[in-house]
């Protein structure tokens, strides 16, 4: 799995690198949240060489489709210890809402995807003479 860093798509696509060498693979590895009050400090955050603003403080919420983390939340600020206990609650919270609204996406994908090879299915099914001989 691999992550991208910015909010403007040519940092997105500039810049890639492997979650588990990052503050939200700790998130996803671990299961729990991540906050750092100053990344700057924190020999396991890695800066984004081509970031047009620098990091200061950094909360990672992992993300789950029922106990399967398929995702992290990375909320950041240029200011460091930004994140007061009631930010983080509610980073949290957000995080709570992305799982049930993941959950039901991914039910509603596996339903249709079923219903499609059902009917791929029945499709390729020979056609049965009728065993009365009519």
């Amino acid at each position: 799995m691999r992550w991208a860093s910015g909010h403007r798509p040519e940092s997105v696509q500039n810049y890639l690198f492997e979650i588990d060498k990052t503050l939200a693979g700790i998130a996803f590895r671990r299961g729990d949240y991540v906050d750092r009050a100053n990344v700057s400090a924190d020999d396991d955050f890695v800066e984004n060489p081509k970031a047009t603003r620098p990091f200061a403080s950094l909360i990672a919420v992992p993300l789950r489709i029922e106990a399967r983390i398929v995702a992290v939340l990375s909320v950041v600020s240029t200011v460091e210890t930004a994140f007061t206990q009631a930010d983080v609650s509610f980073i949290k919270v957000v995080g709570a809402l992305l799982d049930v609204i993941l959950a039901a996406e991914y039910d509603l994908a596996r339903e249709e995807l079923e219903a499609e090879l059902a009917a791929a299915l029945e499709e390729e099914k020979p056609e049965q003479d009728d065993p009365s001989g009519a």
